[in-house]
């Protein structure tokens, strides 16, 4: 008993290979016991935080109907053959990342992604965006940690240069235990239109920017309630 509360006092100190010691005594000394359980237990509890996640994948897709295609292209040229704004497509998302690293304070990573949209028709508005992230997190406590996430996308639009779209976002994630989990954020994004403009004020560059809330809550074993709010503002060039 004395071994294994030293070692719960040496892991709230965040003395790792002393509360390791005195835990790995106690399963030692009382195999089998409840004691040695709890032990255990509390061995898996302390090298969580130091276990990268493995990397991951994920791969979407489907057919999507879009009732106005010509909307979802604002700004760009309009092929005079056009007739029909209405189209049928098909949609697709890619994404893989990687924890590179983690310790009980830091941890950090990257993923990659590409989201793709073809027209049966109307092919001048099929689009392509890859795009790349990379994130830092630093614990604040048990149940709470920062997060820095820098992105970067270029989309093109009927393989023509389309957008340029770096950006970061901040944001403070919270365990509030039975209640679920929270997200306070604030983000930046600068997008840089690339199509070749007809007329000045059609000019979209420009920056947006704001923050929210968003909360995830378990209500069973197989259903997630997700909800949140965001406030942003984008200022644009238009006239410039």
């Amino acid at each position: 008993a004395a071994s294994y509360f030293a070692g719960r006092a040496w892991e709230a100190a965040r003395e790792r290979e002393r509360a390791e010691q005195a835990l790995g005594r106690v399963i030692a000394a009382a195999p089998g016991t409840k004691w040695a359980q709890e032990a255990e237990r509390a061995l898996e509890r302390s090298e969580a935080p130091y276990r990268k996640r493995r990397p991951w994948a994920r791969v979407i897709g489907g057919i999507a109907y879009d009732d106005n295609v010509l909307l979802r292209g604002g700004g760009v040229a309009r092929p005079s053959q056009i007739s029909d704004e209405e189209d049928w497509g098909g949609v697709w998302e890619l994404q893989g990342g990687a924890e590179f690293f983690r310790n009980a304070d830091w941890a950090g990573g990257a993923l990659v992604g590409y989201y793709g949209r073809a027209y049966a028709d109307l092919d001048e508005f099929d689009t392509h965006f890859p795009s790349a992230t990379a994130w830092i997190d630093r614990s604040l406590g048990e149940k709470t940690y920062l997060r820095l996430k820098g992105d970067f996308g270029y989309a093109w639009v009927d393989y023509e240069p389309y957008l340029v779209a770096p950006g970061g976002t901040l944001s403070l994630h919270r365990d509030w235990g039975e209640a679920g989990t929270g997200r306070f954020f604030a983000f930046y994004q600068w997008r840089d239109y690339r199509f070749d403009l007809s007329y000045e004020a059609q000019n979209r560059d420009g920056q947006d920017f704001g923050g929210g809330y968003d909360h995830s809550y378990s209500a069973g074993s197989h259903t997630v309630l997700r909800g949140g709010a965001v406030i942003n503002r984008y200022d644009s060039q238009i006239g410039e």
